[in-house]
């Protein structure tokens, strides 16, 4: 397995396994409501806007087993970060058949990589409060709980409410 930039043309496979992700792991945390709003092609115009937001300065990693993307990062200087924290680790997504076998590390390495590349000492990131799994992970690697937010947008979809737990990095 490689871990490398994205490619723009590789887009809508990130999409499909963003999607298909979502589907498989936030069952019963979020609703069907929710999940008929996500579609392949608006998340290829929803990543695409913020691959473009040069302000950001995002970018995109993407694992790749035998020629087939599996998973994907993406990361961006947001405009806005809890106090003390510079980088965001925006999505982490491992398509499902390879969830649990490292992937996910690899891809969270590449994000800190890149950060300690362009002098970003510190990281946080958003994660449904109630997806125990991806907290244990993120706990796993030195992810320290930082706050929680009630996402209004979200929950308006979703039909009721949506917590994002933040964790952060300090020192990546």
């Amino acid at each position: 397995m490689i871990i490398r930039q994205m490619e723009p043309q590789e887009l809508p496979v990130v999409a499909k396994i963003y999607v298909d992700s979502m589907k498989a792991t936030h069952k019963g945390i979020v609703s069907e409501k929710f999940m008929e709003s996500i579609s392949n092609e608006s998340t290829v115009e929803r990543f695409k806007e913020i691959l473009e937001n040069s302000n950001l300065q995002s970018f995109c990693y993407v694992a790749v087993k035998q020629d087939k993307i599996i998973g994907f990062s993406m990361g961006s200087l947001p405009d806005h970060a809890p106090q003390g924290y510079q980088g965001e680790l925006n999505t982490l997504y491992i398509s499902p058949h390879y969830q649990r076998s490292g992937v996910g590390k690899k891809l969270l390495h590449a994000v800190t990589n890149h950060f300690k590349q362009n002098e970003i000492r510190s990281m946080f990131l958003g994660v449904f409060k109630d997806n125990s799994s991806a907290r244990k992970f993120y706990e796993s690697v030195g992810g320290i709980k930082i706050g929680e937010f009630l996402d209004e947008r979200l929950s308006k979809i979703n039909g009721h409410d949506l917590v994002i737990a933040f964790y952060g990095w300090r020192s990546i």
